[in-house]
């Protein structure tokens, strides 16, 4: 879960910017940020340079000359702009005379009050505001808690900010805003490692079927220029691939452009010959049945969907 903080700079003078907190390290007090447009690159920021946007945005209509406000403009022409501590010198209709003071000299700047907002008073992000607790991953699935989002729904279910995994420690890293998404997360965790386990054998699974798919489709170049392609049914779908008396194999013989089709009973694999690609395709669709059983979590039915490219 990436959220929305405001970022100062400390090579830019002072302004803060939009961004958004891609992964926290609460140890060191850091936190990894990106900016809005990409217009700097994602970079490292101690939490003392960040802080929430402000909840309450008041407009500036009521404000008169002299008060302090934060204006949002570039520090240069081509950069992104950032917030700006400032003060009302003049107010003229819809326009503001802003003076900004860089601590060696003063400037003044005119904008529209769609551009003003009062100072954000939200301190710097500290350590103290997060709390954080890792978990031992189990040793067969430390590979797969590195696959990007299959800590979402975990996260989502605890309310946790960042759920990560440490490849170095092998742990997995909770970061909440609250304690008790981590009391919630330590009662879970045992149940997400479960689910791990089972949608990895389910990946696994899927993977070996389709590697097998993928090997009883190669086709061949015949020594005739014809095509061939090897198709394995499991024994136990033998009897479905073949029809009642033979129709589903007779009715690929019959396909336009199929030159032979046989099966070698002992390896339960069709051979099928045909004048193209095209053909030999449309004959093992006729022939091609697959079974493949996989127990799923109960919270996972009518939610998994499993697609074979054949």
């Amino acid at each position: 879960m990436e959220f929305e903080v405001e970022v100062v700079l400390p090579n830019v003078c002072g302004a803060f910017y939009k961004a958004r907190i891609k992964g926290l390290d609460i140890e060191n007090g850091t936190a990894v940020v990106s900016f809005e447009k990409n217009w700097q690159p994602t970079t490292t920021a101690q939490l003392s340079c960040i802080r929430y946007p402000p909840t309450d945005v008041t407009t500036v209509q009521s404000l008169e000359a002299g008060s302090q406000v934060e204006a949002y403009l570039p520090h240069k022409e081509g950069e992104e702009p950032g917030w700006w501590i400032g003060k009302i010198a003049k107010i003229k209709g819809e326009l503001y005379v802003l003076e900004f003071n860089d601590g060696h000299s003063t400037y003044t700047d005119i904008l529209e009050k769609e551009k003003l907002r009062l100072p954000n008073k939200n301190p710097p992000l500290s350590n103290l505001q997060f709390f954080t607790k890792t978990y031992l991953v189990p040793v067969e699935i430390q590979d797969y808690c590195k696959t990007p989002g299959v800590h979402q729904k975990f996260r989502d279910k605890v309310g946790a900010l960042f759920v990560s995994y440490d490849s170095t420690e092998q742990y997995m890293v909770v970061v909440a805003s609250v304690q008790r998404c981590i009391e919630k997360a330590s009662l879970l965790i045992d149940i997400h490692f479960k689910n791990l386990r089972t949608m990895y054998m389910l990946q696994s699974h899927n993977e070996e079927a389709q590697q097998k798919i993928q090997e009883s489709q190669k086709q061949k170049q015949h020594p005739t220029g014809k095509f061939v392609e090897e198709v394995y049914v499991p024994q136990s779908m033998l009897g479905i691939a073949i029809g009642s008396g033979g129709s589903n194999v007779g009715a690929a013989r019959s396909i336009t452009g199929v030159v032979s089709v046989d099966l070698d009973d002992s390896t339960s694999t069709f051979t099928i010959v045909g004048d193209s690609k095209e053909v030999v395709r449309e004959a093992r669709d006729l022939l091609e049945y697959t079974v493949e059983t996989i127990s799923i979590p109960r919270e996972y039915a009518g939610h998994l969907q499993i697609t074979y490219v054949t």
